[in-house]
């Protein structure tokens, strides 16, 4: 049974970043792909929980990535060049577009340009998926490339995936762009209802997994994680952090008229059972 004793050490996690001398931009992000794509071993092919067709899209998209992008590939870029919300809500659907992509035979790609790329930040490790732009691929209105881009919307997964087929059995343009919905941004779903094939019956949690195939701390932002590890005395897969968003309006409506202290004990206990008696740290 769980254990409800709990020890709390305070500090703030949160890291400021902004460029600097040490925060150059990862501007050698083409050549560095090309040369994991060429070298590296993939992370997804003895994978125990991915269901088959995902390990499939892997190894299909990793093939494309290998082709010229002006000759072979249909691609599906979410893309972020306006306000497009917070982290949940531009990645949160990344399962639910990676099906899209698959049951279209399209290549998933990811393209920021606000606040800024998303290379400054995240990359692809070696031997995940290259979710990076091709060099040389354009879209927009200020190119000749084969582009639409698709608006869909919907109060459920379901509503937005039937809009998605729908509008994409009329387009059949090489590359096709989309944003990121807020109705897509809870995964816990996604292989359970509606569209998805069920890969199991168990209760396996394949949202972690899929981020780390896909993403990666940049090295800028690798390096200052570790210093901030270091200079805390952390000790990596040793503690726990709570993130309490207290002054993020949804949260303020809905604990208004409960005492702060008792929301971030709360808190605080949900952190102590993912590792019993390691210590927790609340933000």
């Amino acid at each position: 049974q769980p254990n409800n004793s709990f020890r709390v050490s305070s500090s703030s996690l949160t890291v400021k970043i902004k460029k600097s001398a040490d925060a150059q931009p990862f501007s050698d992000i083409h050549n560095v792909m090309a040369h994991r794509r060429a070298t590296a071993p993939n992370l997804y092919i003895t994978s125990p929980t991915l269901p088959p067709w995902l390990i499939d899209y892997f190894a299909w998209h990793e093939t494309q990535r290998r082709r010229s992008p002006h000759t072979e590939s249909n691609y599906l870029i979410l893309s972020c060049h306006t306000k497009c919300g917070g982290i949940a809500r531009r990645l949160g659907g990344i399962p639910f577009y990676l099906h899209l992509a698959n049951i279209t035979g399209r290549v998933l790609l990811i393209d920021w340009s606000v606040p800024m790329p998303l290379t400054e930040f995240l990359v692809p490790p070696q031997g995940g998926m290259d979710w990076t732009m091709p060099d040389g691929l354009k879209y927009g209105d200020d190119n000749d490339e084969d582009a639409a881009a698709l608006s869909c919307d919907g109060s459920n997964i379901g509503e937005y995936y039937d809009c998605f087929l729908k509008v994409h059995s009329k387009n059949d343009s090489r590359v096709l762009t989309i944003t990121p919905s807020f109705s897509l941004k809870t995964t816990s779903t996604y292989f359970e209802n509606c569209c998805v094939p069920k890969y199991d019956e168990s209760d396996t949690e394949l949202d972690g997994e899929i981020f780390r195939i896909l993403f990666e701390p940049s090295p800028p932002l690798f390096t200052r994680l570790n210093s901030t590890t270091s200079s805390l005395k952390l000790i990596p897969n040793m503690y726990v952090s709570a993130h309490f968003r207290s002054m993020y309006p949804p949260i303020m409506r809905i604990y208004s008229k409960v005492p702060m202290f008792i929301v971030l004990e709360n808190a605080v206990r949900c952190g102590s059972l993912l590792m019993l008696n390691a210590p927790v740290y609340l933000a």
